[in-house]
């Protein structure tokens, strides 16, 4: 049976991701001391209710209520710490300065642009040094040349730029670069020409970064494969931004992202394999104390090895708490462990609760500690090499049907060979990581990997060989599944009352799921209905052409003046999809092409939508036409805020190169300022 007692660490983390939630949802810095008081409202409120109850019982409540406003009160306040530091990044924005800072991180790009996370230390200023504390973390864009081609991790670089804030998404849909990096500690990016080297610092950073390349070039010498050896660093180092995209797309397409990723298979298989040589050994098994030292020291060298991703933080923190148990001969719960892990990491950094990785590996976890034991009762083979298969299957399932809400909601697909694919892949995996730990360490003992990179190399085409098969099965996935938000959170919430029902057998917990489910049935249908009754119409902000959707219920026509890129087209095609459009035309606009969905005169393209006429400036000579007709929305790369304009209800364009109030007729919108033009007509 399942007491509370035992597992103090969820309800305490319960409670501080509460207090991380409402701070960043509804309350923000300005607003602290209003939380202050709601705050002192709520104990004087509970201290009124307990009043008239016994004396040893009010007691033992207020304790326990106090206690319980603590904890929730330091999510609150570490969330205004984090906020603070926010703002101590954004102030030195917008003003260009000379700065000092050390290169943190370097990852090539497709672009003449290196990519990299500079940690700046300090800034001049009329020739004072002001130190920053803490340090200023930004993302940096290096122009790539000789200079940088030397360019390594703990580098000293003193340059001259403005650092600009993080921006939101112009377009619906659009991948959110300042959330993503925001969860990073970065909040500022620049572009930087030039800089200059003054000295080079041995971090721990620099030295993880030095172990990471020595391993790459260990893993070359054994004969792996280049594609080999592209899932190699990513399943084992942790560097998948080398991964060819095909091949990436594949895994994901056959449920098998998360032996990507390295988290906690990753670090469970390290831990086992060091766990099983240290038993070997007379003396570790004699001194626990010793052989807990050296799992500990191992593990967070692995996890610094593979770039410490919230993932692998959490995954060696749990497995560290795991080893300290046994090293002190006791057996936590394994939910308090993932509690307990999971509170060190929010306390370090709140803003992790918003990373997909850590939100993710927590639901696998979690999934599969409470899950498998619930599947494993309906059937268990004896023979012990079928019930090895069966089990990875269970274990499929169960991370499977936690992670569902997460994995529909952000990539809006679900692999239907899921189950296929991880009863090869994941004992791959794990031949594969376990070989790489071995030829890792025979490089630092005997600077040779004994043959075992054959087996290696051979594993990973393994691996490799049946998630393209699979990928390329019929039905492989479905995709385009969209789902809100709250959606999401519900279908979790109802997921978890059915598992604990498994344990407690209370229909109440039943109806309560049922009756969640029929909650996110009705948000859905409702949201298609509305989609399915409405029209919109769309301006994307794109910076060199004028791209605009006319969507009728189902149904819409995509209109550009310039053929689009893979990533716009993305962005499209998600947005219309987002709005459960089932078919679009794409038409490009030019002088010369004919269709009915519009006419052209004169540099001036003309189409209707709902009984308002849309006019693009195709940047040619104009004709009297465009004086003569009152256009509603005029689309404009370049405009000249001339009289022309008199005749437009709203000029939208990505950049206004005159001020506002000069023309006065006519409502300008900035696509590049406000982002995407959205109106429902």
């Amino acid at each position: 049976m399942f007491y509370w007692s035992q597992v103090p660490f969820i309800r305490i983390t319960l409670l501080f991701v509460a207090g991380i939630l409402v701070f960043n949802s509804c309350m923000g810095e300005e607003n602290t001391i209003l939380l202050f008081i709601l705050i002192l409202s709520g104990l004087l409120v509970s201290f009124v209710l307990l009043k008239k109850s016994n004396k040893l019982l009010r007691q033992q409540r207020i304790q326990g209520l106090l206690l319980n406003f603590l904890i929730f009160f330091l999510g609150v306040l570490i969330s205004y710490l984090n906020q603070n530091e926010i703002n101590t990044s954004l102030q030195y924005s917008h003003k260009e300065k000379i700065w000092i800072g050390e290169v943190h991180s370097i990852e090539q790009t497709e672009s003449n642009y290196l990519k990299c996370v500079i940690n700046i230390e300090s800034s001049i200023e009329s020739d004072a040094v002001n130190y920053i504390h803490p340090k200023l973390k930004i993302l940096s864009f290096l122009e790539k040349n000789n200079e940088s081609k030397d360019l390594i991790v703990g580098d000293l670089l003193y340059f001259s730029s403005v650092l600009s804030p993080l921006k939101e998404p112009l377009n619906p849909v659009e991948f959110n670069q300042k959330e993503y990096f925001k969860n990073k500690g970065i909040y500022s990016i620049t572009f930087l020409n030039s800089y200059q080297k003054i000295g080079q610092r041995n971090s721990l950073n620099n030295y993880f970064t030095r172990l990471n390349s020595f391993l790459k070039e260990s893993f070359l010498k054994s004969g792996i494969d280049k594609k080999e050896l592209q899932t190699l660093n990513a399943i084992f180092l942790g560097n998948k931004k080398e991964l060819d995209p095909e091949l990436k797309d594949a895994f994901k397409n056959a449920g098998a992202m998360h032996i990507l990723a390295v988290s906690g298979l990753h670090v469970g298989i390290v831990y086992l394999i060091l766990n099983s040589f240290l038993n070997s050994i007379p003396f570790f098994r004699r001194k626990k104390k010793f052989k807990v030292f050296f799992l500990l020291f191992f593990l967070w060298l692995y996890a610094g090895l593979s770039g410490f991703s919230p993932s692998v933080q959490r995954a060696a923190l749990m497995f560290s708490l795991f080893a300290i148990g046994q090293g002190l001969n006791r057996k936590p719960s394994i939910y308090n462990t993932i509690a307990v892990s999971a509170f060190l990491l929010l306390l370090v950094n709140p803003n992790f609760i918003y990373d997909l990785s850590f939100q993710l590996s927590y639901s696998a976890v979690v999934g599969i500690v409470s899950i498998y034991p619930i599947l494993s009762k309906i059937a268990s083979p004896k023979n012990k090499f079928t019930k090895y298969f069966y089990d990875i299957l269970l274990v499929s399932i169960a991370a499977q049907l936690a992670t569902l809400p997460i994995t529909i909601y952000y990539f809006h697909q679900f692999p239907n060979w899921f189950l296929l694919t991880n009863l090869f892949a994941i004992p791959l995996a794990f031949i594969s990581v376990g070989l790489s730990a071995i030829i890792s360490i025979l490089y630092f003992l005997f600077n040779s990997d004994l043959y075992f990179g054959l087996l290696l190399d051979f594993s990973l085409k393994a691996l490799n060989t049946i998630v393209e098969t699979i990928d390329q099965l019929p039905f492989s996935i479905i995709q385009n599944i969209w789902i809100e938000p709250i959606s999401a959170l519900l279908l979790l919430t109802a997921l978890t009352l059915v598992v604990i029902h498994f344990y407690y057998y209370s229909i109440r917990l039943v109806l309560g799921s049922l009756f969640i489910l029929v909650c996110v049935l009705s948000i859905e249908i409702y949201i298609s209905a509305n989609y399915a009754t409405s029209d919109e119409f769309t301006v994307y902000a794109f910076k060199d052409k004028l791209v605009t959707s006319l969507r009728l219920k189902n149904y819409a026509k995509v209109f550009s003046t310039d053929s689009l890129t893979n990533y716009e087209n993305k962005i499209v095609k998600d947005h219309l999809l987002s709005m459960e459009v089932i078919h679009d035309d794409f038409i490009l606009i030019s002088e010369n092409i004919k269709d009915d969905s519009f006419f052209v005169e004169g540099g001036l393209a003309f189409t209707q939508f709902k009984e308002k006429l849309v006019c693009f400036d195709l940047g040619k000579d104009k004709s009297e036409l465009w004086r003569k007709l009152e256009v509603d929305f005029l689309l404009d790369l370049k405009p000249n805020f001339d009289e022309a304009y008199l005749n437009s209800k709203v000029v939208i364009t990505p950049l206004i190169n005159k001020p506002i109030q000069t023309v006065k007729s006519s409502q300008f919108y900035s696509l590049r300022k406000e982002g995407a033009f959205r109106l429902n007509l």
